[in-house]
């Protein structure tokens, strides 16, 4: 049975070489017809589009682009870190950053080139806070939901995740899910002016995520990437780096858990169960709660360090496997995954097309079609 092929870009792969500096030779032992592909004559099956982005260090992305992309090395997107950290970011997790790249060059190509979905006035609030308390409080207004209405809210993190999810794309900042192999590494953002991008590691707990949702919200507000990971800890940056953690982290904290609202929540000075029962009726993290009343000085240092490390060791989700349809739906994201379908049934996109964009082999096209949606 003869394997399905998919068109790719002539252009964009001369482009890509040359970007790396590869001639045809030194590609031919892995990819025996890269003369054809470039010539146009036979196309690649869709898992060798992938091998060979992954060689030439690209977005699979690329290799469809009509034009060659303006593309930035992914490393300069972290302005935020040092240079010593970006330059050791493993390589497995650049894989997922340049995955990402293709996510945002597929969100401009499915929304248009204006994002006007985007809310202007959120990211406003971040960049022009007089600090980050300020700022989530701006911020969580604009979104309008009340601390009330979050305490309210049924189900788990999980549900509370899908509901903030949900809120980010209305206000035009794309989520998708990943499973990043970097346990460290919560998840990261890559800044556009029109389509930033955020991606959250699936294989840590629900709660976890929505601290990182948050996180990288305050990134993107100051118009700069960002990776929430263990490892960048603020207090041994310069100051050059930590003021712009520090910032993201307690906007994170405050817009989730406001210390004011925190405070009156307890009478005394709060233990892990009371930490514990806050954490669960807002549906975030443990650690959020208790660095917000460590900060305020309702906890001393003995319990938080204690209680820190207990709750960090126990913070991974139990595995990331299960169906390949529904995990790739739920990495995806409903809205996204919706729109492309509907670009696709109304033809104005072809089935390789739709498969592009959405980063799946052709013949699985039809298994990621979202249910009970009417598409």
């Amino acid at each position: 049975m003869a394997r399905t092929t998919i068109s790719i870009s002539t252009n964009a792969l001369e482009w890509a070489m040359k970007r790396m500096g590869q001639s045809p030779r030194d590609l031919e032992n892995d990819f025996p017809k890269i003369e054809e592909w470039l010539l146009g004559d036979t196309s690649p099956t869709f898992p060798q589009v992938e091998a060979l982005a992954q060689a030439l260090g690209l977005p699979s992305a690329v290799l469809f682009a009509r034009s060659p992309p303006d593309l930035p090395d992914p490393t300069k997107s972290f302005r935020s870190l040092p240079m010593s950290y970006r330059r050791k970011l493993p390589r497995h997790l650049m894989k997922r950053i340049i995955a990402a790249q293709s996510y945002q060059i597929s969100t401009q190509e499915v929304f248009g080139p204006e994002n006007q979905r985007l809310n202007r006035k959120v990211l406003d609030a971040i960049r022009k806070g007089k600090n980050a308390r300020h700022a989530a409080a701006a911020a969580r207004s604009i979104f309008g939901v009340s601390f009330e209405e979050q305490r309210s809210w049924n189900g788990d993190a999980g549900e509370a995740l899908a509901k903030w999810r949900t809120m980010f794309f209305e206000a035009g900042i794309f989520v998708f899910l990943d499973a990043l192999k970097s346990n460290d590494v919560s998840g990261f953002c890559l800044y556009d002016k029109n389509f930033p991008i955020i991606v959250l590691n699936n294989s840590h707990a629900k709660s976890r995520q929505i601290f990182t949702l948050f996180h990288e919200l305050a990134h993107i507000g100051k118009e700069v990437g960002g990776i929430d990971s263990l490892k960048v800890d603020p207090d041994r940056l310069d100051e050059k780096h930590s003021g712009i953690e520090r910032y993201c982290d307690n906007f994170a904290a405050e817009f989730l858990a406001p210390i004011s609202e925190l405070k009156r929540l307890v009478h005394n000075r709060p233990d892990a169960k009371d930490i514990e029962e806050i954490a669960r009726s807002l549906k975030i993290s443990r650690l959020v709660v208790l660095r917000s009343f460590f900060s305020e000085g309702l906890v001393d240092r003995q319990d938080y360090s204690k209680l820190m490390q207990l709750w960090i060791k126990s913070g991974s989700n139990s595995g990331s496997g299960g169906n390949y349809y529904n995990t790739k739906r739920a990495y995806l994201g409903n809205e996204f995954l919706s729109r492309v379908f509907q670009l696709y049934n109304s033809a104005r996109i072809d089935n390789e097309d739709a498969s592009r964009l959405l980063d799946v082999a052709p013949k699985n096209l039809e298994g990621l079609r979202p249910r009970g949606l009417g598409i």
